[in-house]
């Protein structure tokens, strides 16, 4: 028996090659994650859209009147629907524009303003906070409500979006 241990082979390794094949997966598995996160940002104004869409028979075009402009530091301000008497709060970016192009701000919402919205008196939800509220959309942001080809073409982008972001997320994992 001999006490002597045994050499170990010493393998080159060639450089760049296997090492950047590695980076590129996980290069793509990072953009992927961003697409994935972008598809998840998406379904946000997706299902909104498809709320609209599935409910654009209970919209009613109506004049709304600014009742209160906002105190210093308030971001909204209270409406009334003139058809039904209803108050809202709603954003002053929500309608952005007026009749005459001017735009509604902290400084320019003032008493009496009127200006034409979409009005759908059951387009909110509440569960301790408020959740949805599109009972108000502005007219001159929305000229028309959702049409069919603007739904799909708002769940065509979140799909494929998904769909790219979950493949390319799996790039490292697939084998050489």
């Amino acid at each position: 028996m001999s006490n002597r241990r045994p050499k170990k082979k010493i393998r080159a390794v060639r450089r760049g090659s296997s090492r950047n094949a590695s980076d590129r997966r996980y290069l793509l598995q990072f953009v992927g994650a961003m697409l994935l996160l972008a598809a998840f940002l998406m379904m946000f104004p997706t299902v909104r859209t498809l709320y609209r869409w599935w409910n654009r028979s209970h919209y009613v075009q109506t004049p709304v009147e600014v009742v209160a402009r906002p105190f210093q530091g308030m971001r909204r301000i209270w409406v009334r629907v003139l058809s039904s008497g209803e108050e809202l709060e709603i954003q002053p970016a929500d309608f952005d524009e007026l009749h005459t192009g001017q735009t509604i701000t902290q400084t320019k919402a003032e008493r009496g303003q009127r200006f034409s919205a979409w009005y759908n008196p059951q387009a909110h939800a509440r569960f301790a906070l408020r959740l949805y509220d599109q009972r108000l959309l502005s007219v001159q942001r929305h000229p028309t409500l959702v049409t069919g080809s603007e739904l799909l073409a708002c769940l065509a982008g979140t799909l494929l979006l998904a769909l790219l972001g979950g493949y390319l997320f799996r790039a490292p994992y697939r084998g050489n």
